[in-house]
């Protein structure tokens, strides 16, 4: 399949087995799961990687690094409990990952934040609409540090 497919696929088995993610909330690089009901949130979408690098130092060994996008959607119920949710899956996330840092012979060298919690309002409400609409969902996008050594 492919390094980073490979990983995928273990990244998300491994994010399905934790308690309180429903595992078809669990996804790759697909956003329509924010169309399937509320009650499946909060949504965990891993995308493909945005930095991916491949370095042939030696005749020896490749070393791989990627860097995966991990998406995490909580559905927005009131503002206190959309960030303690948030808050909450975000740190099993990272709780689980650095528990289990291998998968298929690559190994997880950080998790981070790329930036603050952020809003996302639905598609039908205009840019006018937004200051007195409350948002669908809660989002912040988590970068899973990846290297694998052949």
């Amino acid at each position: 399949m492919g390094i980073e497919k490979d990983f995928q696929l273990s990244l998300q088995t491994v994010i399905q087995g934790i308690s309180g993610i429903d595992s078809d909330s669990v996804v790759i690089n697909d956003w329509d799961v924010k169309n399937k009901s509320f009650d499946k949130s909060p949504y965990v979408i891993i995308e493909t990687a945005n930095d991916y690098d491949m370095d042939w130092q030696d005749a020896v060994c490749t070393t791989t690094r990627f860097v995966v996008p991990i998406v995490i959607l909580v559905h927005f119920t009131g503002w206190k409990d959309a960030f303690d949710k948030m808050r909450d899956t975000r740190h099993d996330i990272v709780y689980t990952l650095s528990n289990n840092p291998r998968m298929n012979g690559a190994e997880i060298m950080a998790v981070n934040n790329t930036g603050r919690i952020i809003e996302l309002y639905s598609p039908y409400i205009s840019e006018d609409q937004i200051h007195e609409s409350l948002p669908e969902f809660v989002s912040q996008q988590l970068s899973c540090v990846v290297v694998k050594v052949e």
